[in-house]
């Protein structure tokens, strides 16, 4: 009877392990992936576009910017550690179409990009409340000038406004019919208005608002209503969010949840250095 026993037990062990191997054939990275830490690649653009991102080139910089601390905190609240990397904006949103990063961040919606990458969405709407941030674009003269905005027409312009070479409200300007002179940075547009050798500037009012405060620019003044006003995203590639449809669901919607906390939490590191 006893010898009986163990051949039984011998047997279930052989037919476990069968079921094993069957398994591990047909579901190998079920079995191995789901215990191993995510981790997933994002890139984003070299331009320097403070507070979100900071530095140029292809080095991260320090602190980043508050996009990838607010992308990184969500990633590790949800078990995901993420790998940050800088090409041109252009190389950004191919590497996204091709897969060769996972994520790529940050945009504004538009239909065309939906070939590189998905948004999150909510019932086939974009769900803005799992946006990275709002960007508004304003535009900024000195107090005693005679620029006016109406919300369509710039009137008063003597002269170019300057704005940030690469931005997307360069191509909005010219659609205006407005003269503009491209910049390398904020800074340098602020300056050239002070010198009066353009007649205002068209920018980011995160961007603008601290630098102004920061220099002590008491003499100019910002035009309402905002010349377009937009909300950002991450965006995911196609394959990463059919590879991991509820990880990226989570994601999104951890950074809508955390986006106005970390934003508060980690504002006072992203102060301007005065030149």
């Amino acid at each position: 009877m006893y010898h009986h026993y163990n051949l039984r037990q011998i047997h279930l062990v052989k037919l476990f392990c069968g079921y094993l191997l069957v398994l591990l054939f047909i579901y190998p990275s079920t079995l191995f992936s789901q215990s191993k830490s995510l981790s997933m690649t994002i890139a984003y653009s070299e331009v320097d576009s403070f507070p979100y991102q900071v530095g140029k080139g292809t080095k991260i910089g320090s602190p980043p910017g508050i996009t990838i601390e607010i992308i990184k905190q969500a990633a590790k609240d949800i078990g995901i550690k993420v790998n940050f990397i800088r090409y041109p904006n252009k190389r950004v949103l191919i590497s996204l179409l091709r897969g060769e990063v996972d994520g790529a961040g940050i945009y504004s919606f538009k239909k065309e990009r939906l070939k590189n990458g998905l948004y999150p969405m909510i019932e086939g709407r974009l769900n803005e409340a799992n946006r990275i941030g709002t960007i508004g674009y304003y535009f900024y003269k000195l107090k005693n000038s005679p620029l006016q905005f109406d919300g369509k027409t710039l009137s008063g312009n003597k002269s170019k406004i300057g704005a940030n070479r690469g931005y997307s409200i360069v191509e909005d300007l010219k659609n205006m019919g407005v003269s503009v002179s491209e910049v390398s940075s904020t800074i340098q547009s602020f300056k050239m208005l002070q010198l009066k050798r353009i007649s205002g500037v068209a920018n980011q009012n995160i961007d603008a608002d601290p630098l102004i405060e920061a220099y002590g620019y008491t003499n100019i003044e910002k035009l309402f209503p905002a010349i377009k006003s937009k909300p950002y995203f991450l965006m995911l590639g196609h394959k990463f969010v059919e590879k991991y449809p509820m990880v990226s669901k989570k994601l999104w919607n951890r950074i809508g949840e955390i986006r106005e906390r970390k934003t508060k939490e980690i504002l006072h590191k992203y102060k301007y250095k005065l030149e």
